[in-house]
């Protein structure tokens, strides 16, 4: 069941706001402290960059709700702490 299906159009609405908002702080927090071994986690997950890399890979449609909820700050996260714990 999609989150579109479970709310009104006004709520998701804000609530695709309210997440877009949420990771753009995260990836910006994470840009302005990174190192510079880690700029090229960095700018792979981007949101223009990882959006078309993931639409491309997986064939989605750009109003996909993958697409949409993309958590391109976590997994931005996520790539620094693997190669934080592999290094």
């Amino acid at each position: 069941m999609s989150l579109r299906m479970l709310s009104a159009d006004e709520s998701y609405e804000k609530l695709v706001v309210e997440f877009t908002r949420s990771q753009y702080a995260l990836y910006h927090t994470l840009s302005l402290n990174v190192l510079s071994h880690q700029r090229q986690i960095i700018e792979d997950h981007g949101p223009l960059e990882l959006t078309r890399t993931l639409m491309q890979k997986h064939n989605w449609p750009k109003d996909d709700e993958h697409i949409t909820f993309l958590p391109f700050g976590l997994l931005c996260l996520r790539g620094i702490t693997i190669m934080r714990i592999v290094a």
